[in-house]
C-alpha cells in the first residue's frame, strides 16, 4: 500500500464507525422507544427520533410514524396525526403485519381518530343552540371520554356538565368541572386552541368563582335579610337564571342607592327573556327591592316638585306633605329642611338650619 494512501483510508475508517455507530445508536433509541409506546397507551412525550427511510427501513419507519401520529394525536394536532395515519396506510398492511404489536395500537389509535370525529358535529350542533344537546346525546360517544386527546374530553364533559346545569343539579355540575375540566385546563392544554372552547370553559370558570361568593352571602341574606354584597361577575346560563337572579338581588340590596334601579332592570329583562318560574322566597325578595326603589323615586319626585315652584315663586307647601330621610340623596335633605325654615322661619328657622349643619357635616365625613 502506498504511504501516502494510508492517512486517507484512515480517515474513512474512522467516519464509516462513527456512521455505523450513529446508525446502530439511533435503532438502539428506535426499539427503545418503540417498547415505551407499547407499554403506555396513552404516552405523547416521546423522544425526538430521526425520520427513517421507509424504503430502506421500512418497518423502522412505520414504527416512527405510529409513535409520532400518536404524539400529535394527544397533543391536539388532529392535521398532523391525520398526515401520519395516512402515510401509514399507503405502505399497507403486508408490512405492518411484521411489526409485534402494530396492528393493535395502530387500529386502537384509528378508533380513537374516529371517535374524535364523531363528536365534532356534536359540539358544533351545542355552539350553535346549548339547548340542543343533552347529557345523554354526549354519552352516546362515550370513547371520547377516554382519549388522550385533551381537547375532545374537554368538550366531552362540558357538554355534560352544562346539561347538569341546566337541569338545576349544581352538586353533580361542580363536580364535573371541577375533577375533569378545571384538572384538563391545569395542564398544558390551551383550550383556546380549539374552536369556541376557550370561551365556554373561561365561562363555567367564572361561573363557579361567582358561585362560591353567591351562596354563602344569599344564605346570610336570607336569615338576616341583611345583604353582604356581591363583587364578582356571574355569567348568564339562559337555562338557569335563578343564581343571576341572587346575584343582582344581593348586589342592589347592598347598594339600593346606586345599584337598586339598575339591578332591577337587569333582574325584569332575563324573567322576560326566559320566562323562567322562579321559587317565592326570590319573588318575595324582587318585589321588596321594587317597592324600596319605588318609594325612594317617588318621595324625591314629590320632593322636587315642591322645590321647583319654591324656586319659581317663594311658595312652600304645607308642614307633612314631604318627608326628611332620603337615603339616596343627602342634597334632598337639606331641600327638606328648607322648605321648612321658610315657611316657619320663627317657630322652625333654627332647628332646620341646625338641620342642615348636620346634614353637610356628615356629608363631608363620607
Amino acid at each position: 500500500m502506498n504511504m501516502n494512501t494510508r492517512p486517507l483510508l484512515c480517515l474513512v475508517l474512522v467516519w464509516l464507525g462513527g456512521w455505523l455507530g450513529t446508525a446502530e445508536a439511533q435503532l438502539v433509541n428506535m426499539e427503545e422507544t418503540w417498547q415505551e409506546f407499547l407499554v403506555n397507551k396513552k404516552t405523547s412525550n416521546v423522544s425526538n427520533l430521526p425520520e427513517p427511510d421507509k424504503n430502506a427501513q421500512p418497518t423502522n419507519y412505520l414504527k416512527y410514524a405510529l409513535i409520532y401520529a400518536n404524539t400529535y394525536f394527544c397533543g391536539d394536532n388532529i392535521n398532523s396525526a391525520d398526515e401520519m395515519m395516512a402515510s401509514i396506510e399507503a405502505m399497507g398492511s403486508d408490512v405492518w403485519s411484521r411489526i409485534p404489536g402494530f396492528e393493535e395500537r395502530y387500529l386502537g389509535l384509528k378508533a380513537n381518530i374516529t371517535a374524535y370525529k364523531q363528536l365534532d358535529p356534536l359540539w358544533r350542533k351545542f355552539k350553535a343552540d346549548k339547548n340542543s344537546v343533552s347529557r345523554e346525546d354526549v354519552e352516546q360517544y362515550a370513547d371520547a371520554s377516554r382519549l388522550c386527546e385533551r381537547g375532545t374530553i374537554t368538550k366531552y364533559f362540558y357538554m355534560i356538565a352544562h346539561d347538569y346545569l341546566c337541569d338545576r343539579d349544581l352538586r353533580q355540575a361542580r363536580s364535573i368541572y371541577d375533577t375533569r375540566i378545571k384538572r384538563l385546563v391545569a395542564t398544558t392544554f390551551d383550550p383556546n386552541n380549539v374552536e369556541g372552547l376557550g370561551v365556554e370553559v373561561a365561562k363555567m370558570t367564572q361561573y363557579w368563582t361567582a358561585m362560591d361568593e353567591m351562596e354563602p352571602a344569599w344564605e346570610a341574606y336570607s336569615r338576616t335579610n341583611i345583604s353582604p354584597g356581591m363583587t364578582a361577575e356571574m355569567p348568564v346560563y339562559r337555562c338557569y337564571i335563578q343564581p343571576n337572579i341572587k346575584a343582582y338581588l344581593l348586589r342592589a340590596m347592598y347598594d339600593i342607592c346606586t345599584q337598586g334601579q339598575p339591578m332591577l332592570d337587569k333582574i325584569r329583562l332575563l324573567q322576560q327573556q326566559t320566562g323562567e318560574r322562579l321559587p317565592a322566597d326570590i319573588l318575595e325578595k324582587i318585589d321588596e327591592l321594587e317597592e324600596r326603589v319605588k318609594a325612594i323615586q317617588t318621595d324625591l319626585v314629590v320632593l322636587n316638585t315642591y322645590w321647583k315652584k319654591f324656586t319659581a315663586d317663594g311658595s312652600t307647601p304645607q308642614e307633612g306633605a314631604y318627608g326628611y330621610t332620603y337615603e339616596c340623596d343627602r342634597e334632598a335633605e337639606v331641600k327638606a329642611q328648607l322648605l321648612t325654615g321658610f315657611a316657619q322661619p320663627c317657630v322652625k328657622g333654627e332647628a332646620a338650619l341646625e338641620a342642615i349643619a348636620k346634614i353637610v357635616g356628615s356629608t363631608a365625613l363620607n
